[in-house]
């Protein structure tokens, strides 16, 4: 990178045609948020601080990144599991109770409920 005045970069974007100069802005990092700053460093950042400053001994944050599992495709999230609405009505006309048929049936409970709303809550 060279660096280049104010008025260089002013007549290479306006008379030169250049769309490649790049504009560094001091900005605290204090200011942006976590995901801003990655952004950021993805584009290219340059990290400073003051010359005149030494850097502190730190421990860094741990580095380990969670994984962050894929989503689901629109097929995986259509392959719902299908309810039978005779067995949840029989079960909740035993007495048993949402959480209990959810845990039959293997489902959460307001899948159960849910069904229960669509067949009419008899």
């Amino acid at each position: 990178m060279e660096e280049i005045t104010y008025q260089e970069a002013i007549d290479l974007m306006a008379y030169g045609g250049r769309d490649d100069v790049l504009i560094a802005v001091p900005q605290p990092m204090s200011e942006l948020t976590l995901p801003e700053v990655r952004k950021l460093a993805n584009a290219g950042a340059v990290f400073s601080i003051p010359a005149n400053e030494e850097k502190q001994d730190i421990k860094p944050f741990a580095t380990e990144e969670k994984e962050i599992p894929p989503e689901k495709s629109s097929a995986a999230k259509k392959a719902k599991k299908e309810l039978n609405i005779g067995k949840i009505r029989a079960l909740k006309d035993a007495g048993w109770d949402a959480d209990e048929i959810a845990a039959e049936l293997g489902c959460s409970i307001g899948a159960i409920l849910t069904e229960l709303c669509k067949d009419g809550g008899k």
